[in-house]
């Protein structure tokens, strides 16, 4: 016979008073038999445990059998201090706004901040399999530092899977660019080419078609974004479409599968996928060699197995692979989960993983934890301040009979009351505010969600409780110590000398100088850094990728009849949009370098800067001279660079010329050695050409209309030279948006606390400042006496304060740049200036009553 869950009869048997057991757990089983007839097992499991859970009442409770008053009278006691809490709240409005309003704005912050970190460490988590999933990445040696990068052997996949009971599945993952063909419309996508095991690996949601399409070579699987940028609303399983690749191979396929919408937690999503058996058949590369590297490499372990199993077969890899290539010898070979790559992309050189860089969730974590301090440390000034107002009915409360610990708790009640409106409007700012603006500074659209309901709960419960109990303790502790006698004799005060109000003060000033001061001294840096010379003339050069020496002749030509071109030269990489990164051996140490091979004129059409020797000459048959920028002749130890030799590709390089350091990728990235070498135009990958100032978006517009009749099947994929940062540059604008948005934030809810302390403050002085004013004291001398102490307050603040905010947006400036700006004395004086400014203004707009009041009205009662 079906028996209800065991463990729910225990629990009821340990709760429930003997006297009353037999008849509830006679009813429950009653229900349960009832439930089972009904509904099923599973159903009737569920409802028998929540009526367990629906028993548990104080009457029912063994334990408190003798107290069952006491405890009647808790409840009583609790739903009474919920009433006068409300009443209070109502009678004092402004206070209770300003307590919850800046206890809510520190709240929905936090909530936003840990729905971010939430999402990037859940990131991924959709794939079933993604505990046993790893991505196989390679410590390289190179310039004598250890490196990860996410290039790994062609080979190595294969290897690992063929005959090996640990590894059940494995894909490579290849990134190349072609153009893809339907009908009349034509664009250039990024193609993946991967083994037919990634969507079994994989479990990206497919809309329609075989999951299993990509293990038929001919067919493809494309994203859902792809299939209405061609397809529209059709159904596209079963059409024909072509690619064309970067060497002219055009091959068709059938689409297989088109996947559904990703997961806003995809770290790595695709366009088109292809099977790897294509990639070989277009002579791209040798599928049987080690030498060749391929962009990605997963596998999936087998039930039951750890990645240490794999530890003997990756060395044997590694030899292979060393023996294979020496310019790029692999220390080891590093298996990383795939629910670590998004958090550890950072690391790695060429991550498949999108993510950010941890600096980024430590001083968000950081700052949110701040503001709920300063929001907390202002409810209690406030609180302290405010309480004078309730010292008779605190000592009428013990005349009567109330114990200290019950006038804590009446005081605790009250304040979870107070945090649990500012909960609900801090979810709500989070939801309607912070969580949009915060989405629109990032590349990625992050829901109002969490990665399951038990810890949006628990982070509810814990930030009611965090603030109810930090923000509520001291106040309670300190309103209830009050005596009844000193009370109702008028000699219990609360002046404006309290310690513990200016010590609070003090730290909330303290915090907001930290995140002012870094705030300030980060956009400081990312303003000089946008600002900052590139190391050549960016502006007015218009940049076309090629794909054969046909479209480069035939565009060159028509160029050439432009009178807005002044120059033209042609590449194989492009500065800032294809870096072609290599090594050399030089006196047995690797050097790590990028190689541009370009036309002579290269060097003037971009605008690089000529130190010393002198530009490239001859043609791309005259390969043995080089010039290099400055990071090289240090790299190298060249003081004298002129003249000096080194060998690569089996040719002996002289050095004619030097051209100063120029940022080839982001301010993110260290300037990396670099030379130039002529190449034959055969080669040549862009066409880059010089306008006339302001001319470069018509001639842009009149290279499209001819590409038209060069390359009819090929897309026009222009690009202007000064946009090819721009992705940087739009994280930088991301990145002071919230900084910026923190410092408000810092700022308003130091004027909140503030505002309301001095708030009390003048209404406790009101009858001081009116007879001041009846003895001669003019408006200056008053806001003197109320500022001063307020100034003093804010200077100590500062001197703490600013040391400490530029120690840690320093640290997290070197953490981020590898060549920051230096610190100079701006961002501490327009911080310093800033705050003093607010406070004034803030005590200002609560002295004009004071000043504009008649002493009469005031001194009338006297």
């Amino acid at each position: 016979m079906t028996q209800p869950p065991r463990w729910a009869d225990r629990f009821l048997e340990w709760y429930c008073r003997p006297e009353l057991l037999e008849e509830i757990q006679g009813d429950a089983h009653e229900l349960y038999r009832r439930n089972l007839r009904h509904s099923g097992k599973r159903s009737a499991n569920m409802r028998f445990v929540w009526d367990i859970v629906r028993f548990l009442r104080w009457s029912n409770v063994r334990f408190l059998k003798k107290n069952s008053y006491r405890s009647h009278s808790s409840i009583a006691m609790i739903r009474n201090y919920l009433i006068v809490g409300l009443r209070n709240m109502l009678k004092a409005r402004f206070t209770s706004f300003t307590n919850i309003f800046g206890l809510a704005i520190a709240i929905g912050f936090a909530i936003t901040v840990f729905i971010f970190v939430d999402y990037q460490y859940n990131v991924d988590s959709f794939h079933t399999r993604a505990s046993r999933i790893y991505q196989v990445i390679n410590e390289m040696k190179v310039d004598n530092d250890l490196e990860l990068w996410g290039d790994s052997p062609f080979m190595l996949a294969p290897t690992l899977k063929a005959d090996n009971p640990v590894v059940s599945h494995a894909t490579r993952v290849e990134y190349q660019s072609g153009n893809f063909i339907f009908e009349e419309r034509v664009f250039n996508e990024l193609i993946w080419f991967t083994d037919a095991d990634f969507m079994t690996m994989f479990d990206f949601p497919v809309k329609y078609g075989d999951r299993e399409a990509l293990r038929n070579k001919n067919q493809i699987v494309i994203s859902n974004d792809i299939a209405k940028k061609y397809f529209g609303d059709r159904n596209p399983i079963g059409q024909q479409v072509s690619i064309k690749y970067a060497n002219q191979i055009t091959q068709t396929y059938l689409v297989g599968a088109v996947a559904d919408k990703f997961p806003e937690n995809a770290s790595f999503t695709f366009n088109v996928l292809v099977d790897m058996e294509n990639f070989f058949d277009l002579n791209f590369s040798d599928a049987y060699t080690w030498r060749q590297l391929t962009d990605a490499t997963f596998v999936e372990l087998a039930e039951g197995h750890t990645p240490d199993e794999l530890a003997s077969l990756l060395a044997i890899c590694r030899q292979r692979q060393n023996k294979s290539d020496s310019r790029w010898t692999v220390n080891r070979f590093e298996m990383v989960p795939l629910t670590e790559l998004a958090l550890r992309n950072h690391e790695i050189d060429g991550p498949i993983s999108n993510g950010g860089h941890p600096a980024g969730r430590v001083a968000l974590s950081v700052v949110s934890l701040l503001l709920l301090v300063l929001a907390c440390s202002n409810y209690m000034n406030i609180a302290l301040a405010s309480a004078s107002r309730r010292l008779k009915e605190i000592a009428l409360r013990k005349v009567l009979g109330s114990a200290r610990r019950g006038i804590v708790n009446q005081f605790l009640v009250e304040n979870l009351l107070i945090c649990t409106f500012a909960l609900v409007l801090g979810g709500a700012l989070s939801y309607f505010l912070f969580l949009p603006g915060f989405n629109a500074t990032l590349p990625i659209t992050i829901p109002f969600a969490f990665s399951s309901p038990y810890v949006a709960v628990g982070l509810f419960v814990a930030l009611l409780l965090t603030t109810g109990l930090a923000s509520g303790a001291y106040p309670a502790v300190y309103i209830a110590r009050f005596q009844p006698v000193v009370i109702f004799r008028g000699r219990e005060k609360f002046g404006r000398r309290n310690t513990m109000s200016k010590l609070l003060l003090t730290f909330q000033f303290v915090m907001a100088v930290i995140l002012i001061v870094g705030s300030f001294i980060f956009t400081s840096n990312s303003m000089r850094l946008n600002a900052k010379d590139w190391g050549y003339d960016r502006k007015h050069v218009v940049a076309v990728p090629i794909g054969n020496p046909q479209q480069y002749e035939a565009l060159r030509a028509y160029a050439l009849t432009l009178p807005d071109v002044i120059a033209i030269a042609g590449s194989e990489g492009q500065i800032g949009r294809g870096n072609i990164q290599t090594t050399f051996d030089h006196h047995e140490t690797k050097v790590r370098t990028i190689i541009y091979g370009t036309e002579p004129d290269y060097m003037k059409t971009l605008g690089l800067r000529l130190k010393e020797g002198r530009f490239l000459q001859g043609d791309g048959n005259t390969r043995d001279e080089v010039v290099i920028n400055e990071q090289m002749a240090r790299k190298m130890g060249w003081a004298n660079p002129l003249g000096e030799t080194f060998r690569y590709d089996s040719i002996t390089r002289h050095v004619v010329g030097v051209v100063e350091d120029f940022n080839h990728d982001s301010f993110y990235d260290a300037i990396l050695p670099a030379f130039f070498v002529n190449m034959p135009s055969s080669r040549y990958l862009f066409i880059s050409f010089r306008t006339r100032p302001g001319k470069e978006s018509g001639v842009e517009r009149a290279l499209a209309r001819e590409w038209k009749t060069i390359a009819p099947d090929d897309p026009f994929s222009a690009f202007f030279q000064e946009d090819v940062f721009e992705a940087y540059f739009r994280s930088e604008r991301a990145n002071i948006t919230i900084i910026v948005t923190i410092s408000v934030i810092s700022i308003l809810l130091a004027c909140i606390g503030l505002f309301g302390l001095v708030s009390f403050t003048i209404q406790q002085r009101r009858k001081e400042f009116s007879i001041r004013k009846v003895l001669g004291a003019g408006v200056f001398s008053i806001f003197r006496l109320v500022n001063a102490d307020y100034l003093w307050v804010l200077l100590v603040a500062f001197l703490l304060g600013a040391p400490v905010g530029f120690w840690l947006m320093q640290t997290l400036i070197a953490s981020i740049y590898p060549d920051p700006e230096p610190i100079d004395a701006m961002p501490f004086l327009l911080a310093i200036g800033l705050l003093v400014a607010t406070v004034l203004i803030t005590i200002s707009s609560r002295l004009i009553d004071v000043v504009r009041e008649n002493p009469a009205e005031t001194l009338k009662s006297e």
